[in-house]
C-alpha cells in the first residue's frame, strides 16, 4: 500500500485557519484523521470554556488577502 500526503484545511467558525499535510493511503482516511483532530481541539477548547468551533474539510485552505 502506498502512502501519500493528502492535504486539509482547518477552519475555524468557518473560517479557513490553516492546512497541513498528513501522510495517509488515499484522502479519505486523512480526512478521517483531520476531523479527529478537530474534535480533541473542540474537547480542548470546551474543558476551557470556549464554543468548539474547529472543523476540517479535504484540501488546502483557500489563500487569505488582508
Amino acid at each position: 500500500m502506498q502512502v501519500l500526503p493528502w492535504p486539509v484545511c482547518f477552519l475555524y467558525a468557518g473560517r479557513a485557519a490553516f492546512s497541513i499535510v498528513l501522510n495517509a493511503p488515499s484522502p479519505e482516511p486523512a480526512l478521517l484523521t483531520a476531523r479527529q483532530m478537530a474534535d480533541r481541539f473542540n474537547q480542548q477548547a470546551a474543558t476551557f470554556g470556549h464554543q468548539p468551533r474547529i472543523t476540517a474539510r479535504a484540501g488546502f485552505c483557500p489563500p487569505s488577502f488582508g
